[in-house]
């Protein structure tokens, strides 16, 4: 989302009641973020994590060409394949191999709603179909839910990177709706009220989205999920910004810096630039 659309929308005020009560939210976040880490951190000097920790890494080492990596390159192989083939190919597939193909085709077909939205949104209607019309994976129906959602998801960003907003917001509706409810799902539901804050604040519903945006950040701390919590604080940050409310904005983005600096969470770093680089264009200046 470009902070040129935040400019055009951000007719809608937010009003010193919200600004406030945000303000201490994210005073409330921080305190909770700190005590999450701190819990992170005496978990993972446990003797059992730690063999645990390196026993990934060692297996992670050699990648070659493990049955992992090949299911995953025979994913992506699928996804550049005319989709009229795909069922064919799953449908010769056991249902716990047809899940695993789905889930890899999705991750596979993620990076091009950014690069290819068109791509992305053809791949997921596609594989949406596969899901719903043949009922792949056989004899799954919470899988399918799942695997539905996520398609949904994946095509709502597309939509949204194309600023087709009017179309995401149903789409979103509809993933949030076709995950089962329970523990296993929440994440899959949060990722759906975060793009329906997008979307919210990208249509001129920014008090609505910034409330959506800050309840995804507390629940991404609640869950211990920072790459979750550093993309809804930069999403409110910009919407923050777009209303000139910088010094929230501000508060906003150390958290988010602070989290995304924390080993392991590197990954967070390249969309908190691009939440920084969208923050200065509508007039925010770092701390000197």
């Amino acid at each position: 989302m470009t902070s040129t659309t935040y400019i055009d929308k951000a007719h809608a005020a937010l009003s010193p009641a919200l600004i406030a009560s945000t303000r201490k939210r994210l005073a409330q976040l921080y305190a909770a973020t700190q005590y999450a880490e701190s819990l992170v951190d005496d978990l993972l000097c446990l003797p059992l994590v730690q063999v645990a920790i390196e026993r990934r890494r060692i297996a992670g080492m050699p990648p070659g060409r493990s049955p992992r990596a090949a299911a995953e390159a025979a994913a992506v192989e699928l996804t550049s394949l005319p989709p009229e083939r795909w069922r064919a190919v799953l449908a010769g597939l056991a249902p716990r191999q047809q899940k695993r193909t789905l889930q890899r085709m999705l991750a596979a077909a993620g990076p091009f709603t950014q690069t290819d939205p068109d791509r992305a949104y053809r791949l997921a209607g596609a594989i949406l179909r596969i899901i719903r019309n043949d009922r792949l994976p056989a004899r799954a129906p919470l899988v399918r839910r799942q695997l539905a959602g996520r398609a949904l998801l994946l095509r709502a960003r597309a939509l949204i990177t194309l600023r087709a907003y009017a179309d995401a917001l149903p789409v979103v509706s509809e993933a949030h709706a076709a995950f089962p409810r329970g523990s296993a799902y929440a994440r899959d539901r949060m990722q759906a009220q975060f793009l329906r804050g997008q979307v919210l604040a990208a249509t001129g519903h920014p008090a609505d989205a910034l409330q959506t945006l800050t309840a995804c950040a507390q629940f991404a701390v609640e869950h211990i999920d920072p790459a979750a919590l550093v993309d809804a604080l930069a999403a409110a940050a910009v919407l923050l910004c777009a209303h000139r409310e910088y010094g929230v904005a501000r508060s906003a983005l150390a958290l988010a810096a602070h989290v995304a600096g924390r080993p392991g969470n590197e990954s967070s770093l390249p969309p908190l630039y691009a939440s920084l680089a969208e923050c200065a264009f509508l007039g925010y200046a770092s701390a000197p």
